[in-house]
């Protein structure tokens, strides 16, 4: 897995849940859900510029999940994830790499 700093963002905030929630541990699927992340992504949404972790309620790091979202949303979501996942994720798949093109051959 890439860092998070690999995906900087110009005029962004890198932020990690940790950041907010010291030892919270959340699996990339479950950011869509995590209460923390919601924090982060509201707070972003409602101040101009980046996100700021002091302005998180903290209080968030006692939920698992973003307000509107039950424990059982988060699990079933999971599921139906998995259960309807392609092979791979979807990736797409070669059997060998194309040529390389030409712009790229110096």
């Amino acid at each position: 897995m890439q860092p998070y700093q690999t995906a900087d963002l110009k005029g962004g905030a890198n932020i990690t849940v940790q950041d907010v929630c010291p030892g919270r541990v959340v699996e990339h699927i479950e950011m869509v859900f995590d209460a923390a992340t919601y924090g982060v992504v509201l707070d972003a949404l409602t101040h101009p510029g980046p996100a700021e972790v002091s302005r998180v309620d903290k209080g968030l790091c006692l939920q698992k999940t973003m307000p509107g979202v039950s424990p059982g949303d988060l699990t079933a979501g999971e599921v139906d994830f998995w259960t309807h996942a392609p092979p791979k994720l979807g990736e797409h798949q070669v059997k060998a790499e194309p040529p390389l093109a030409a712009y790229a051959a110096y």
